[in-house]
């Protein structure tokens, strides 16, 4: 059987029917006949012997394999017509306004850089960048990008979504501390340190981990702070009152000065995945894609600067 390249196009025709949830849209929207639609999408399905999509008399849905090959249809769409219109409009200058909206923590991490330098490159461009963990709707809320730092990524009808990298979340405490207080050897001996966290819900926290063989284990944490601020957990943190649950990438040159160390580093939580939400290449203002260029061409590797440490244990 040949490979999926060589049924691109089929594989067109299905990421348009998915993406617009069914048939009748999709040929609305593109002018493309519903039967020519039909017909390309189950030679996809004959082709790749699986059902994509569940047909009944009133709507089409996505079967599981379908919404996974959905997204790598949609990320497809995204870089042709992404290069197609850098060279239709590589002569015209984009200006206007995008709205961004970015979790406080990864805007502190990656953002201030960023954002200066692409505005040194686009100065023609506002930006408007929201710092929330608030979730916003791309449509109702007029957002144009939303980048999100969650365990599963959004998958939105209508939007492409972009990995840019992942994080995980560890223990880590300072040197003084664990001085003072011991190092706790199994995570059921958490329950006799102050945790903090950045997380403002209930104090009595739940936290699934998984150790260096696979074994996961269930921490219900009597969290002592729960903050979404930074700078109240890092000073609490610092000046030695606990132990602190934390997304590895804010961690990362506090733990390579040796300020903090990573406390059972066998155990860490499923990961954070770190991803950009934008709408899809049809109708996008040219401000925006520049950004969402500029977002992937920098971003992952931002995210990058901030993982990976040789692990400090406590001696």
């Amino acid at each position: 059987m040949s490979g999926l390249a060589d049924r691109l196009d089929d594989l067109y025709y299905f990421t348009l029917v998915a993406q617009y949830g069914g048939y009748s849209a999709a040929s609305r929207v593109t002018g493309i006949s519903k039967n020519k639609l039909s017909l390309r999408v189950a030679a996809l399905e004959r082709h790749l012997g699986i059902r994509l999509l569940q047909r009944t008399t009133r709507k089409v849905a996505l079967t599981e394999m379908g919404q996974r090959l959905m997204e790598h249809g949609l990320a497809m769409l995204f870089e042709v017509n992404s290069a197609q219109e850098m060279i239709t409009n590589r002569l015209s200058e984009p200006s206007g306004q995008v709205r961004i909206t970015c979790p406080s923590l990864a805007a502190r991490l990656v953002m201030p850089a960023c954002i200066t330098e692409f505005m040194a490159r686009y100065p023609k461009i506002n930006i408007q960048l929201m710092t929330t963990d608030k979730r916003f709707d791309p449509v109702t809320d007029r957002i144009d990008i939303a980048i999100r730092l969650r365990e599963r990524k959004d998958i939105e009808l209508g939007f492409v979504v972009k990995e840019l990298g992942n994080s995980v979340r560890i223990f880590v405490a300072t040197p003084e501390y664990l001085e003072k207080k011991g190092a706790p050897i199994l995570l059921s001996d958490l329950s006799q340190h102050a945790l903090f966290s950045l997380i403002d819900i209930d104090h009595e926290q739940s936290w699934e981990f998984t150790d260096d063989q696979g074994n996961a284990s269930i921490l219900q944490a009597n969290i002592r702070l729960a903050c979404r601020e930074w700078d109240i957990v890092r000073h609490a943190l610092f000046s030695h009152q606990g132990i602190a649950i934390l997304p590895d990438i804010i961690c990362h040159t506090d733990l390579q000065s040796g300020q903090l160390i990573q406390v059972l580093p066998q155990w860490r939580s499923p990961p954070l995945i770190a991803h950009m939400v934008f709408p899809t290449r049809r109708g996008m203002l040219p401000a925006v894609r520049v950004l969402v260029d500029f977002f992937t061409e920098r971003l992952p590797g931002l995210f990058a600067m901030n993982i990976g440490y040789e692990n400090n244990k406590p001696k």
